[in-house]
């Protein structure tokens, strides 16, 4: 996992302008953590529990058709259409990559300059908790085939 600023709508291949630590985003909801990827479904229900995610809204993607989206394929497919635009993620969300690559724009929560996002790289077995309204795009590299279990919650915990 790397955390860190870039100018808002660069590519992927811009360097980070400076490093943002794990714990600088935490006040904002944004949990991020390692796991055993062979243990991944504990994990995600582990923090589930924690967060007050119902335990059967499970959402699993295994290749670029999202087959495992489980009557979610329509919301999927126009969320990914809108990632390559200005996007706001529109649901709480507990994440795992399981393989591959994903990379998240991040509003910057931390105030320092309207021309800088906050950029986090998450790479095989790293976990993230973001609460609705915080990601501004997301990108997918061409590895991303189970790449991360989803499980999202709508209205309050509980």
């Amino acid at each position: 996992m790397r955390i860190y600023y870039c100018k808002t709508d660069s590519d992927l291949e811009t360097s980070a302008t400076s490093e943002v630590s794990s714990q600088a985003l935490a006040p904002f909801g944004i949990r991020i953590w390692s796991c055993d990827v062979d243990d991944y479904q504990s994990e995600l229900g582990r923090a589930a529990k924690e967060d007050g995610y119902p335990a059967d809204a499970v959402v699993e993607t295994f290749d670029s058709t999202l087959a495992g989206c489980h009557g979610n394929q329509a919301e999927f497919d126009q969320m990914r259409l809108r990632f390559q635009e200005r996007f706001t993620f529109p649901v709480d969300c507990v994440a795992c990559v399981v393989s591959g690559e994903t990379v998240v724009d991040l509003e910057d929560l931390l105030g320092s300059d309207d021309s800088k996002v906050i950029r986090i790289v998450l790479t095989t077995g790293d976990c993230i908790v973001f609460p609705a309204g915080l990601v501004r795009k997301a990108y997918i590299n061409e590895d991303y085939k189970s790449a991360f279990i989803m499980k999202v919650k709508s209205g309050s915990p509980g």
